[in-house]
């Protein structure tokens, strides 16, 4: 900004456009941490822009700078000119030659006079030339920083967005996962139920076929076999009925 500022300080000596003047204000206001391509590419257009008048201010100062040697240097070798005519004037001691040096080393004074403000001038204006050359180019300097700073900034901008699109995406798959996860578990749980249902349902239906066996035997009891199929299973067991036997063949049944 100090930069900026001093370029706003020096180059207003000179002259300074009405484009030039907006660059500097949209230059002093600009962020480069916030700014956008559209921006950045704003920023470079004016770049060219100040790169080209320092280019015409570099060229100008060192015309200027020519001219104004040229004109010192012709002006010393006048100056050197006139110490030597003095150096005769004053050697010399023939009047007539004395007066001729000294209106010689007149009229060469009154030259140097008539030139020296316009050697004063040429080197005003070369002076005037390479300071605005040297803000111009100081001023092309901070934009050129401050565009490649916005294009850093913009850069890290775009990988910091990449970044969160990619963490995210990552965020969004383990929730997706966990939702999966959870859903199983869900499945699982109903399948123990369903289970713990059926096992429960065998259960009763166990329980009621025991209730139906045990119920059918006491009522079979109750209401006894037929005789014939009594004789048949006793037959079977190797069990007699001792009912039609007299009592001695009881007593040598029970003596065996």
């Amino acid at each position: 900004m100090a930069t900026v500022l001093g370029f706003l300080g020096n180059f207003g000596k000179a002259k300074i456009n009405d484009a030039q003047k907006g660059i500097l204000q949209k230059l002093v206001s600009w962020d480069p941490e916030g700014a956008s391509e559209a921006e950045i590419n704003g920023i470079l257009k004016d770049l060219d822009t100040v790169s080209l008048q320092a280019g015409e201010a570099h060229a100008l100062y060192e015309k200027e700078k020519k001219e104004a040697d040229a004109a010192r240097a012709n002006y010393n070798r006048y100056v050197g000119a006139a110490e030597k005519l003095n150096e005769q004037f004053e050697a010399e001691e023939d009047i007539a030659k004395k007066d001729g040096l000294r209106k010689s080393l007149e009229g060469l004074l009154k030259k140097l006079e008539e030139l020296l403000p316009d050697v004063e001038r040429e080197e005003k204006e070369a002076t005037e030339a390479e300071k605005d050359f040297t803000s111009l180019k100081e001023f092309a300097e901070t934009v050129a920083t401050k565009a490649k700073n916005a294009r850093s900034a913009l850069a890290n901008a775009q990988r910091d967005l990449a970044r969160a699109e990619v963490e995210q995406k990552r965020a969004e798959d383990r929730a997706g996962r966990a939702e999966v996860l959870a859903g199983l578990k869900q499945d699982t749980g109903s399948l123990g139920i369903a289970m713990t249902a059926m096992q429960e349902e065998a259960a009763k239906k166990r329980a009621a076929a025991d209730a139906a066996g045990m119920k059918a035997d006491l009522l079979g009891q109750s209401s006894g076999e037929d005789k014939n199929v009594e004789a048949a299973l006793k037959a079977v067991d190797g069990t007699k009925d001792t009912t039609s036997l007299s009592p001695a063949e009881r007593l040598a049944a029970l003596k065996k």
